[in-house]
């Protein structure tokens, strides 16, 4: 009896022992994963914040063309669960989505090293550009609604962030106000741009004369390549990317 009751209790002390080497190892994991997505932000941040492009054509072919070091940081990340979308029409709901997923991440799954990436191309690319270019090139005429400025890229500082993710939803960074690149931004979310879309719409713009006199289709490109923000990750062709994203364990929406 007493050979069976020490066996009993060697298999409880095991049993815990297990159980708690499981809980180390999932914390271990999770630091880890934590750590790591904040030294991709890091070395994202440390990167040249400056673009100074005088002419780029319409086939890049050389890394310099585009921001070749952030999107290698993208394709080498290894933390947690890791999601793309493919946003390519301004009208749609894509910001909206965006935030609903970051508020599901967050608050329900509570999932650790949450990457929220979005592919910008087509006329959501609008939303990119800086104001500058949207009062340069009349970028607002080409807006269904024609707004006054960028408001895709509407200030976020100052937003509630209430400890009640339900509370004030109209107002709050996780509600209605939340749904602006900006807010998204300070959330974690990366976005990326399409060097190709960028050379479409300087075709478009020099098919309406909306822009310079002498200013080639190249220069042009250039110039509104310098006006996306440099916290935007320039690709040499986003559609071109996202296959590669997803063969890096990216999970494309």
């Amino acid at each position: 009896m007493e050979v069976i009751e020490r066996r009993q209790a060697f298999k409880v002390v095991a049993g815990v022992g297990l159980a708690a080497a499981g809980i180390a190892a999932d914390a271990q994991e999770n630091t880890a994963i934590d750590r790591a997505l904040k030294e991709l932000h890091v070395r994202l941040h440390q990167l040249p914040g400056k673009r100074n492009y005088t002419s780029i054509p319409a086939i890049l072919t050389d890394r310099s063309q585009w921001d070749s070091e952030a999107l290698d940081l993208l394709f080498h990340y290894r933390g947690g669960v890791k999601q793309v979308w493919d946003a390519t029409d301004l009208a749609s709901p894509w910001l909206p989505v965006i935030r609903n997923c970051i508020n599901t991440h967050q608050f329900a799954l509570k999932t650790r090293g949450y990457l929220p990436v979005c592919g910008t191309r087509g006329s959501a690319q609008l939303a990119l550009y800086d104001e500058a270019a949207w009062a340069k090139y009349g970028l607002a005429a080409l807006v269904h609604n024609k707004p006054a400025h960028n408001i895709f890229q509407a200030d976020a500082i100052g937003l509630p962030v209430p400890r009640d993710p339900n509370s004030g939803l109209g107002h709050s960074i996780y509600g209605d106000a939340g749904a602006s690149i900006t807010a998204l931004r300070e959330r974690g979310a990366i976005f990326l741009a399409c060097h190709n879309a960028t050379y479409e719409l300087a075709r478009h713009l020099h098919a309406t004369s909306a822009i310079p006199s002498g200013q080639t289709v190249d220069e042009t490109t250039a110039d509104l390549t310098n006006h996306i923000p440099t916290w935007v990750i320039v690709t040499p062709g986003v559609a071109a990317v996202l296959p590669i994203l997803q063969q890096v364990g990216y999970h494309l929406s």
